[in-house]
């Protein structure tokens, strides 16, 4: 397992170098959503279990998206200003 060195300002401005540790924490996150995605839906085809993947989902279930969704935009935007 490789050692983490501590990070360092790879860009000229403070500004940028927040905005591009953002991206990268972003293009982490992603990463992890389709892996467990991807592992999820092969499990569901292992055990026959059929992907409908048109639903709309319940009105609890939007609702609780809708309240993720506001906080997962209220920590991006606050990892872009100090």
């Amino acid at each position: 397992m490789s050692k983490r060195r501590p990070v360092e300002p790879a860009l000229r401005d403070e500004a940028l170098d927040r905005m591009g540790q953002t991206i990268v924490t972003l293009a982490k996150e992603l990463w992890l959503v389709r892996d467990r995605q991807l592992v999820l839906e092969e499990q569901m085809r292992e055990h026959d279990v059929p992907l409908d993947v048109d639903r709309t989902p319940s009105p609890e279930l939007a609702e609780r998206l809708a309240h993720e969704r506001e906080a997962f935009i209220e920590k991006f935007l606050s990892s872009l200003v100090p």
